[in-house]
């Protein structure tokens, strides 16, 4: 985002003195009106667009005079800043990092298939053989309902052989798939969808995130730590996280708690996590515990603690 798109023009008319309404009859909705300094006006018909999404943000428009432009004409002219650097100066002065988060990222790739089902691999099957049932019963999960409730798969053959074959659901549709080893012996445990193959890359989504509903989740690091606390948690796919995935928890989540592993790198992520997330979010608080390896590990009895603390139920 440029710092155009990031300019917190309200801050700016304020500290201005500038006399603004953000609605009203000569100020449309998504829009913020002052009286135009380019013409002779007497009401606010110089708008400023803030959220109209078929405008680019803090673009102007005088629906008297017709000048139009963006925030550095109105900046020129209300403080007489004929210089360009002086422009600058204050366009980076009021700048509103959470108005980046906010803002849809215009890199994103997204692959039109015809199929989601398509996105997965050729030799995915629901025929699960007895070593991945083994797998999630020493983990302590049921595989008819974990399968139901995530839509899993798996492979015996090919390149993610004796992997859990794990979608990755957003808006109903399958964007990309992350797979995980059920031998133990496989190198890496979680291996992902190739990002050219896929429709969106798994590190510019969020696990599980159709199913979190209200404003308050819990982030963890990996698939299966968010099968452990269930509905309302999302995950990241590592303590490596993304601006997208940052975007999406800002958009998504007013209270949002971050349930990384119970060791020093994790929790320094969990805190940077934090610190990307607070300046949107209201309450945002990061949890550790100790003496876990990770969330995955909790008993049944502990999750349903924590479930109960976090969500009430």
């Amino acid at each position: 985002m440029g710092l155009i798109d990031c300019f917190d023009t309200e801050q700016y008319l304020q500290s201005r003195g500038v006399k603004y309404e953000t609605e009203g009859q000569d100020v449309k909705s998504g829009w913020v009106g002052v009286k135009c300094m380019f013409c002779n006006d007497h009401a606010f018909h110089l708008g400023i667009n803030l959220s109209d999404s078929k405008f680019r943000r803090n673009k102007i428009h005088c629906w008297i005079c017709g000048k139009r432009g963006d925030v550095r004409d109105l900046i020129q002219e209300v403080d007489k800043a004929l210089d360009k650097a002086r422009v600058y100066t204050i366009l980076r002065e009021f700048q509103d990092r959470s108005l980046a988060l906010l803002q849809p990222s215009t890199d994103r790739i997204i692959r039109d298939y015809s199929s989601s089902r398509s996105v997965l691999p050729e030799e995915a099957t629901k025929n699960f053989l007895p070593i991945f049932h083994d797998f999630l019963t020493r983990r302590r999960y049921d595989l008819n309902d974990v399968e139901k409730k995530y839509d899993l798969y798996c492979c015996m053959n090919g390149v993610y052989a004796f992997r859990l074959i794990i979608p990755v659901y957003m808006e109903g549709r399958i964007l990309t798939f992350t797979t995980r080893d059920v031998t133990g012996q496989l190198e890496p445990t979680y291996k992902s969808q190739p990002t050219d193959r896929a429709i969106i890359d798994a590190k510019r989504c969020l696990y599980n995130v159709d199913r979190a509903r209200g404003d308050v989740g819990v982030v963890l690091e990996g698939c299966l730590d968010v099968w452990r606390i269930g509905d309302n948690a999302v995950g990241t796919f590592g303590t490596e996280y993304t601006q997208e995935q940052v975007r999406i928890l800002c958009k998504k989540f007013r209270k949002l708690y971050i349930l990384f592993d119970d060791e020093d790198t994790a929790q320094g992520k969990a805190r940077q996590l934090a610190w990307d997330c607070c300046s949107v979010i209201p309450k945002v608080e990061v949890l550790r515990i100790r003496g876990k390896k990770d969330p995955d590990s909790l008993t049944e009895d502990e999750a349903g603690w924590i479930r109960k603390e976090l969500f009430g139920r």
